[in-house]
């Protein structure tokens, strides 16, 4: 994704990991039940080690949602943010804290005896102008099988 005026990148990084289920889970229960937790620490708890790292492992979860496709895969989806550990004295001031400089999005989803897991992040000027645009690209994220010959 590129901003058609100047040509500059949308996003900061966007990834996908593809992981095997904690042997304790059920597919179905393991995200219903972090979902409906709604915390960070339950997120960090689920998620493979290095999906949220540095600031993001105290990040504030300000949306969060749960769709399903026509196959009958759930997905969750939730949107993060950190304020930084640092900032100007002026931002401080203005706020009582550092303001969020950017915005992680996760779309998680179980099928054929996995954890994927899509992980996009883009700073907050680029969320704020094209929030639906990123939101589509989430919302895009799908699970098929593998084809076989």
């Amino acid at each position: 994704f590129t901003d058609p005026v100047t040509g500059k990148g949308i996003l900061e990084s966007v990834e996908v990991a593809i992981t095997d289920f904690p042997d304790d889970a059920s597919a179905a229960a393991y995200l219903d039940d972090v979902f409906k937790a709604g915390t960070i620490e339950a997120l960090l708890g689920a998620l493979p080690p290095d999906t949220l790292t540095g600031a993001l492992r105290k990040a504030d979860v300000f949306r969060a949602n749960k769709r399903q496709d026509k196959e009958g895969v759930t997905y969750y989806d939730w949107e993060l943010s950190a304020s930084p550990e640092t900032c100007t004295e002026e931002e401080r001031k203005l706020l009582g804290v550092c303001p969020y400089k950017s915005v992680t999005l996760l779309a998680i989803a179980s099928g054929f005896d996995k954890l994927a897991t899509l992980r996009i992040q883009t700073d907050i000027p680029a969320f704020q102008r094209y929030i639906t645009d990123i939101r589509k690209a989430v919302t895009s994220f799908k699970l098929t099988p593998r084809y076989q010959a």
